[in-house]
């Protein structure tokens, strides 16, 4: 069996299930968002008043890009990390002589 191969296929199937959660979670804030500053953009405040709470979109849609990856790639690393310790319990030709 080789588990490197099999762990790194789990891990592959696991950055895509957090990755659509993330998507499906955020999307309808993410779009209400958008819509707010399409609204705002079309209707701008008078001039001297100051809008409290302004949508920012891509603020919103890069924060949770980031949630997406950084999950995924922390549990790569933790793998990597942990693969590389348990390694060196492993029995080499060196050990045998």
């Amino acid at each position: 069996m080789n588990f490197r191969r099999g762990l790194f296929r789990l891990w592959i199937v696991f950055a895509c299930v957090v990755i659509f959660g993330v998507a499906v979670a955020s999307y309808g804030e993410i779009a209400n968002e958008f819509k707010q500053a399409k609204i705002l953009a079309r209707n701008p405040p008078p001039s001297g008043y100051v809008v409290d709470n302004a949508p920012a979109p891509w603020a919103l849609l890069f924060s949770r890009l980031a949630i997406a990856l950084v999950i995924p790639a922390s549990v790569f690393g933790a793998g990597m990390v942990l693969g590389w310790a348990f390694s060196g319990f492993l029995k080499t030709d060196l050990d045998s002589k």
